[in-house]
Formats: C-alpha cells, sequence, structure tokens
C-alpha cells in the first residue's frame, strides 16, 4: 500500500486493535472527547458522521443518564446503511438509530463511551 492509498478493512481492523490505553484525547462536542484509536476509525472510515451521531445521542436523557455505554456499529448486509445501537453495561438497549452510509468499509465495530469519552475496546 501506498501512502495515497486507503487501507482496507482488514488492514483497518488489525489496526484498531493495536491502540491501547492512552492519555491522547480530541474534543468533538462539549462535554464530549474521544481517543487517538477513535481519530483513526474516523479519518480512515470517513466516519465524522459516526462521532457527530454518538455526540448527539448524549444529549438525550436516557443516554445521558448511562455514564459507561457500549456502540454496536454494524454495516447493513445489503451495505445501504449503518446501524448505530447503544446498549448499557447491562446490556439493555437504549438506542437504535438507523444511518445510511453505504461507504463505511467495516462489517462491525465497538465502542465504547465512559464518562464522555468515547473510545474503542482495547482503550479501556
Amino acid at each position: 500500500m501506498n501512502q495515497f492509498e486507503k487501507p482496507g478493512p482488514e488492514e483497518i481492523a488489525e489496526k484498531l486493535r493495536e491502540f491501547t490505553k492512552n492519555f491522547v484525547l480530541f474534543q468533538i462536542e462539549d462535554p464530549v472527547c474521544y481517543t487517538e484509536g477513535v481519530q483513526y476509525l474516523v479519518e480512515h472510515c470517513d466516519a465524522d458522521w459516526l462521532l457527530e451521531s454518538i455526540a448527539v445521542a448524549q444529549q438525550l436523557p436516557a443516554v445521558a443518564e448511562e455514564l459507561m455505554q457500549e456502540w454496536k456499529v454494524q454495516r447493513r448486509e445489503d451495505g445501504k446503511a449503518v446501524t448505530l445501537t447503544c446498549m448499557n453495561w447491562d446490556g439493555r438497549i437504549i438506542l437504535t438509530v438507523e444511518v445510511s452510509r453505504g461507504d463505511f468499509p467495516l462489517a462491525e465495530v465497538s465502542l465504547s463511551v465512559c464518562d464522555r469519552v468515547i473510545r474503542l475496546p482495547s482503550e479501556e
């Protein structure tokens, strides 16, 4: 892969596993921040919409009251949309949103939100 080629889904997924606990945070919307691993995901999957969706959801009372959240991002089988599912740590579904994005390269990825910081599972 040269410097101008985008990595494929396998390379992205492999790279995401390399991110571990770190203290570098980026702010998206006060008071929501995200980690370096999430930054990589957003950049390489053209997924600014993902950060925005999670940040906006933090304003909903049912989501805001859960200080620890798990987010599943799943590309629909037809590839025309992505389903975002927010769950609390007991696995109860709090919110499900479908986003019309046919360009998300990964079949599935998980994120967590803890104390308003969006992170990859490997960064917890």
